[in-house]
């Protein structure tokens, strides 16, 4: 609601917003971000998103996780013959320190030998420092550490193909895919698309597969 609000003072655009969370503190906006930088830092933190459709109207909401179109061997017929691939672990940290306001310090590390991005796979310590903690609904220091460590443990396993066009299929949503043999087997969430207006629509689609290297 605080997002939306915020947004609504600083764009001309329609704002609604659909559901809501609680932070249990406080959160710190640096002065230098934008108006849109303090939104998205904290619609994450709830697992909310935007949205903008084709009118231009924004809408915030909590990150879809029911798909809205299925590749399968039917709705393959929508899916052009190329799909491009891309998957990179380097950016994933195995250890996470934070610092809360009083010098307490929690600190979470992914050392299963099995996950790909452990420290005993990798055979070094790749740390993220967080000096200022924003803890949701009620967790400790120590839950939080732990959760933003498996949070970030999970890397965009990314898909680009070009697909006739289906309504109502927007940037957020998810698509769930059932073509291993086109390398695409499982639910993708739509990052970037671009259409393409001639005799009929087509859309080039960057989607991407959540892949988590944290240890189950």
């Amino acid at each position: 609601i605080w997002s939306a609000d915020a947004l609504s003072e600083v764009i001309a655009a329609p704002v609604t917003v659909s559901g809501s969370f609680t932070l249990s503190e406080h959160m710190v906006i640096d002065l230098g971000s934008s108006v849109l930088e303090a939104a998205w830092a904290v619609l994450r933190a709830g697992g909310f998103t935007l949205r903008i459709d084709g009118r231009g109207e924004v809408s915030v909401r909590r990150r879809a996780t029911e798909p809205r179109l299925t590749l399968d061997r039917v709705g393959a017929r929508l899916l052009q013959p190329a799909v491009e691939h891309e998957l990179d672990w380097s950016d994933v940290p195995n250890r996470y320190v934070a610092i809360g306001d009083g010098g307490e310090v929690a600190v979470a590390v992914n050392d299963d030998r099995l996950s790909p991005t452990s420290t005993v796979a990798r055979g070094y310590r790749h740390d993220v420092v967080d000096t200022s903690p924003t803890l949701v609904d009620g967790e400790g220091l120590d839950a939080y550490a732990a959760r933003m460590l498996e949070e970030l443990s999970t890397v965009r396993d990314s898909r680009t193909y070009l697909r006739e066009f289906w309504p109502d299929l927007t940037v957020g949503d998810v698509v769930r895919a059932t073509m291993p043999s086109q390398g695409m087997d499982g639910d993708m969430r739509v990052r970037r698309q671009s259409l393409d207006c001639s005799h009929g629509i087509t859309v080039t689609e960057e989607a991407d597969m959540e892949v988590s290297a944290w240890p189950t």
